[in-house]
């Protein structure tokens, strides 16, 4: 029951820990610390940020419904294509370019609908594929 409570040689419970990762998760450095100490919890900056920093990567499925989208990284000179995911609308990859091929390389081919572009530009890329 006690491993339930806390880790071993750990300062802090393991629901403590919890409760300043999320608020390391909602507003990180200098106003995490603050809402810390507001709520009697002495942490400081780094370690609101340190703590963030140790969690693990969110792992993300294979979307079924993928929308594709270009952007101007740099208006009238850079431009990029986003992945999206067309459910949850989280950003899946960025490709450095706007080119077909990069995204016939990222696209899944099974299991895998695209949904229809905004632009006329993504669907002329789109009709490369």
């Amino acid at each position: 029951m006690l491993a339930a409570l806390t880790a071993p040689y750990a300062r802090f419970t393991t629901r403590l820990n919890h409760i300043l990762e999320r608020v390391g998760l909602a507003l990180a450095g200098r106003a995490g610390a603050r809402l810390a100490n507001q709520l009697g919890l002495d942490e400081g900056r780094m370690t609101m940020l340190r703590r963030v920093m140790a969690l693990p990567d969110p792992q993300f499925s294979t979307p079924r419904v993928l929308g594709v989208d270009d952007f101007a990284i740099r208006r009238g000179q850079t431009y990029s294509t986003v992945l999206t995911c067309g459910e949850s609308h989280h950003v899946v990859d960025v490709l450095p370019t706007r080119e077909a091929g990069p995204l016939a390389e990222q696209t899944p081919r099974r299991g895998v609908h695209l949904s229809r572009p905004r632009s006329r530009r993504s669907l002329q890329r789109l009709a490369r594929l």
